[in-house]
């Protein structure tokens, strides 16, 4: 949050209150966070958690970034 101020009002805008969460597991280390349904966040080991790729582009669409 600290290096990114905007953080929480992204957030806002794309994981409101009434979102559907699901975490998936792919092969031994990599974890997947679908939000309503959607690719949304992924994880490879114990790395940082990142945003997928097709959420990237979602926001490249609708400038929410």
């Amino acid at each position: 949050m600290e290096q990114c101020p905007k953080a929480a009002e992204i957030l806002d805008r794309i994981w409101n209150k009434k979102s559907t969460v699901l975490v998936g597991k792919h092969k031994p280390y990599t974890t997947i966070y679908f939000i309503n349904d959607e690719p949304t966040f992924i994880q490879v080991g114990e790395n940082v958690i990142v945003p997928h790729i097709r959420f990237l582009h979602k926001c490249k669409k609708n400038i929410l970034l």
